[in-house]
């Protein structure tokens, strides 16, 4: 029995037991009871619970070469029980587990920590008290113990995923009473594909959650496919990203320039219109865009909200594709989510309002937004999502039975 300690399936079980196991004396027969439980209050996710326990029912199974009591339900959960004085000796004489509470004070064991193991620990740890939002981005660890937390956060910085430690305070934590501060490490955004790829979840609930999300694209990365807008790789090609709702500001002005009808056209003209009356004219494609790059851009012909427009891409404008978020007329930004890359969001705000010529304007929240359909629409053509199919690490057969 002794010899299977360093094998990932008991390195799993151990971080499992840490987060959510049990081990008590049974003081009526003298004997020590290990107890496992998991639940949802949802009855359709309730099968994942069954699911999992299941999972560790056949996991410990195969560690101590028999069987073990069938897997109870209590309510909205399920309960599995067993003794083995085998495994209470190896809990005992060779981890320091005592039967009781566990200590706040359990370090990951020694014979995972920085070997290659470690991440079957911290995978179990993980399917026990790991945090992953249903419906949002959240990805966490919260325990009572700050050494274990603290020692996951080193595990995912020398892994190069960012965290966010933080103390829950008894009177701010929610869903349970406790008289403890709790310790939250949070895994920031960007970092969450690499999560996915070094740990992830095997618990079947989590797992499920978390590959819907994926396949939503709700944790990618913003990336650009600006090349193919580009001419000579700098000139940005508007024709190829605005349509009939964009309007030239004072358009008139280009086509009394150039002598075309202009009298009877109203002030501010169609992109496309323009465009393609200067080209009738023999003007090329760049010349317009550098005459209209002397000009603002508006959606809609009553729109108020008009802005200015480069002629070129630059650094800038790369940089801050990765940060900002296209809504319906506007563009967002999320000053989190630009400090989880430790960059400075203020720079950013500036410099959108530099090279637009716009300004923010800020929610009761304090949220900067360009209220803006035509920037709206430039960012929404010249960004994608870094989607990728996730396929499970292939280290999860290790875990098998």
């Amino acid at each position: 029995m002794e010899e299977k300690i360093k094998t990932p399936k008991f390195a799993y079980l151990m971080g499992y037991f840490t987060a959510d196991g049990c081990f008590y004396k049974d003081n009526w027969k003298n004997t020590c009871q290990f107890e496992f439980t998991d639940g949802y209050g949802d009855k359709k996710e309730l099968q994942h619970s069954y699911q999992f326990v299941k999972n560790i029912k056949d996991l410990f199974e195969e560690q101590l070469s028999k069987k073990i009591p069938k897997i109870r339900q209590r309510g909205n959960r399920y309960v599995l029980y067993f003794k083995d004085k085998k495994l209470e000796n190896i809990f005992k004489n060779k981890f320091n587990f005592q039967p009781g509470p566990k200590s706040n004070k359990i370090n990951i064991p020694k014979y995972y920590k920085k070997t290659n193991l470690e991440k079957y620990f911290w995978l179990g740890l993980m399917d026990g008290d790991g945090i992953i939002a249903q419906n949002g981005r959240k990805i966490a660890l919260e325990m009572c113990n700050k050494n274990l937390v603290v020692d996951f956060q080193n595990f995912l910085k020398k892994n190069k995923i960012i965290t966010e430690l933080k103390e829950i305070k008894p009177e701010n934590r929610k869903g349970y009473i406790s008289d403890k501060s709790s310790f939250l490490t949070i895994i920031k955004s960007p970092f969450y594909d690499k999560y996915t790829s070094l740990i992830g979840f095997i618990h079947p609930r989590k797992q499920n959650w978390l590959i819907k999300h994926l396949n939503k694209g709700m944790y990618s990365k913003n990336r650009t496919n600006i090349k193919p807008l580009l001419i000579n790789k700098k000139i940005i090609d508007y024709t190829k990203i605005f349509d009939q709702r964009i309007f030239i500001v004072k358009g008139k002005e280009i086509l009394k320039k150039y002598k075309i009808g202009f009298k009877s056209r109203r002030n501010n003209v169609k992109f496309i219109e323009l465009y393609q009356d200067l080209k009738n004219i023999g003007i090329s494609k760049i010349e317009f865009l550098k005459e209209i790059s002397n000009y603002r851009f508006k959606l809609s012909k009553g729109s108020t909200n008009s802005i200015k427009m480069p002629l070129y891409i630059n650094k800038k404008i790369i940089h801050m594709i990765k940060f900002i978020r296209p809504h319906s007329g506007s563009l967002g930004l999320s000053r989190c989510h630009v400090k989880s890359f430790n960059k400075n969001p203020q720079k950013i705000i500036k410099s959108i309002e530099n090279i637009f010529d716009i300004k923010a304007r800020y929610t009761s929240k304090d949220v900067p937004l360009f209220c803006s359909g035509v920037l709206e629409l430039f960012f929404s053509k010249i960004l994608t999502k870094d989607l990728k199919e996730y396929k499970l690490p292939k280290w999860y057969k290790d875990l098998k039975c």
